[in-house]
């Protein structure tokens, strides 16, 4: 003995599931239809459990009867369940959701179904659809290939790097249309996330910050073009992605290195104390022949302040140091660096035995 068919009325296909008890298998209380409750029974015998906007068209495929589809889904689909499919169909005035009536949602999903079922069985309209597919997936194809040589060689290639220098994020792990790959002229290919080398290449020039070599001009074009790709979006100083007082002296650190071909390391300024900070700034201004904007004493204040503790003059020790390696247009930017890594090396051990000698001519200079 098996489960009674009979699909129950607005349970959007729900079988009654009682134990049958005849022939066509209907319970007892199912078993006494009339004639056209059971055509209307073995017409969505077929239907799944659960009907949805992907499988409904299916579900008619084999029966073509307008008034027999309008019954069916009359049935087992309440106005709720209909409103939800309609939307998924993204059919029209939808949106005035009290205004609708079932009446109305099913006359406009039941005439969907009939116009794809008109349209499938045409060769003329299969035809076109077929033309603008190939049209469509034609463009695809141009748009990629485009994109893949505004890209560059990467993926397709390896890469020297696998990590982007700027935000040690692995290169998998960046949105594809954001990374930006070129090959120098020894066949190596670098890679980097496109924002954060535009805005490196805009704030110190067309640098490879592995190498230092010059990146070719008709890269430098394809990374703007990169750029114009992108979604506008605000890229945030450096200063305001800082968190802690290691993450600044990295970024300043990583700076100079790559810019200034002056290598240090974020550990040596971290072991500062906080008055060798104060004197570093004081010692500068002390020092300098010329007026400078730089160590500025009343961020220094402000940072020195009663309550502050030491990462307040950390930070505004890694802001200045910034604001000096991004000073490419000062005609005494080097002469100010020189000055402040000697103020430096005054007060720390590790900088003066690493800083190289330049350093110390070009403050005396």
């Amino acid at each position: 003995m098996g489960l009674c068919l009979y699909r129950i009325a607005r349970q959007n296909g729900r079988s009654c599931d009682e134990p049958s008890t005849s022939n066509p298998p209907y319970c007892s209380r199912h078993k006494y239809l009339s004639p056209k409750s059971k055509d209307l029974q073995l017409y969505i015998a077929a239907f799944p459990s659960h009907i949805t906007s992907q499988n409904l068209y299916a579900c008619f495929q084999n029966h073509h009867d307008i008034h027999m589809a309008y019954e069916a889904l009359s049935f087992l689909c309440s106005h709720e369940q209909l409103y939800e499919i309609a939307i998924d169909l993204k059919l029209p005035l939808t949106q005035y959701r009290k205004r609708k009536s079932k009446e109305t949602l099913l006359q406009h999903i039941v005439e969907w179904i009939h116009y794809l079922h008109t349209i499938e069985n045409s060769a003329v309209s299969m035809k076109f659809i077929h033309q603008v597919q190939r049209r469509v997936r034609q463009k695809a194809d141009e748009k990629l290939w485009m994109w893949r040589h505004i890209q560059g060689p990467w993926p397709q290639e390896a890469a020297v790097n696998d990590t982007d220098i700027f935000t040690m994020d692995a290169l998998k792990d960046l949105p594809p249309y954001e990374v930006y790959s070129y090959r120098d002229k020894h066949g190596s290919i670098y890679a980097f996330s496109a924002p954060e080398i535009h805005y490196e290449v805009m704030t110190n020039g067309p640098k490879n910050p592995y190498t230092r070599e010059d990146i070719p001009e008709e890269d430098i074009d394809r990374l703007l073009q990169i750029m114009e790709y992108l979604p506008h979006k605000h890229l945030p100083r450096p200063e305001e992605t800082w968190t802690n007082a290691e993450q600044a002296f990295e970024y300043v650190s990583g700076i100079y290195e790559r810019c200034h071909g002056i290598f240090i390391r974020a550990e040596w300024l971290l072991r500062l104390k906080r008055l060798q900070m104060v004197h570093i700034f004081c010692r500068f201004h002390k020092f300098v022949r010329q007026e400078s904007m730089y160590m500025n004493l009343d961020v220094l204040d402000e940072c020195t302040a009663e309550g502050n503790d030491i990462y307040h003059v950390q930070y505004a020790l890694a802001l200045e140091m910034l604001r000096l390696a991004e000073a490419k247009d000062d005609p005494y930017q080097m002469y100010f660096i020189c000055v402040m890594f000697f103020c430096i090396a005054e007060q720390s051990f590790q900088f003066r035995k690493h800083l190289p000698s330049w350093i110390y001519l070009g403050a005396s200079s």
